[in-house]
């Protein structure tokens, strides 16, 4: 990781002109009322948050889709091993469809 001595720079100096140019850009931003700007962004910057959030409810339901189509996948293994002729010992969701599948 690199630091102020890598490039011999004096620590409390280099904070100092960091804060001066932040308060540059400060008063700059208040002389020209530059925050007026925001309001063509705030509509985009809405939309995108929605967005994200409607990402996040999908992502959930697909993982939660994904879950239950591996559980049905095993259940289905489970029961070609462990079927009898009318219902599975283990199982009582299993039927004769899942029975069919089996060959022996």
């Amino acid at each position: 990781m690199l630091s102020c001595r890598d490039y011999y720079i004096d620590y409390m100096t280099f904070r100092l002109w960091i804060g001066l140019w932040s308060s540059f850009f400060c008063l700059l931003i208040v002389a020209f009322d530059i925050s007026a700007i925001v309001r063509y962004f705030t509509r985009f910057t809405e939309e995108a948050f929605a967005a994200l959030i409607g990402i996040i409810f999908i992502v959930e339901a697909l993982k939660k889709l994904y879950s239950k189509l591996k559980e049905a996948i095993f259940f289905q293994a489970s029961c070609k091993t462990y079927c009898s002729v009318q219902r599975c010992p283990r199982h009582t969701r299993c039927t004769r469809a899942s029975i069919q599948i089996t060959s022996p």
